[in-house]
């Protein structure tokens, strides 16, 4: 049995006199989503900073190498590849300022905003894995 079901039945089986009882369990108050759009947003930020780790990690082989197998994606960030600290501030400079517009509109949009959040997740989450496979895949060459 699907939760829907299990909603509905349980919508039916509630006492007539009693509609406050009557109501979906999977409905989240508007207060619990503000703090769970909040808590996105704030995870959000949080993997951009795992990913500043693997980067400078990844870039700091490539100067103890003397090899250059690591290349920033980002073009805004590129120029930063060999200066850890620059590359520190403008990625988290970024990364603060995209989650700040969207801290800015998660009342306004709440539905629109979480779904970027999820999605920033996703993409971040992607981003560090792919970062992490590849300088394995380098370091386990080394041996």
């Amino acid at each position: 049995m699907d939760l829907s079901a299990l909603v509905l039945v349980a919508a039916l089986a509630g006492p007539a006199q009693r509609p406050e009882l009557i109501q979906p369990i999977l409905i989240v108050e508007a207060s619990h989503q503000d703090a769970i759009t909040r808590g996105l947003i704030w995870a959000g930020v949080g993997l951009h900073g795992v990913d500043l780790g693997v980067s400078t990690y990844a870039f700091g082989w490539n100067r103890g190498s003397g090899l250059d197998r690591y290349r920033e994606a980002n073009p805004l960030l590129r120029p930063f590849e060999q200066n850890p600290v620059g590359l520190s501030v403008a990625k988290m400079g970024v990364a603060v300022a995209a989650n700040a517009v969207l801290m800015r509109y998660h009342q306004r949009h709440p539905t629109l905003v979480r779904w970027l959040a999820v999605g920033q997740m996703g993409l971040m989450a992607w981003v560090v894995v792919q970062n992490a496979k590849n300088i394995e895949g380098i370091r386990g060459g080394e041996h």
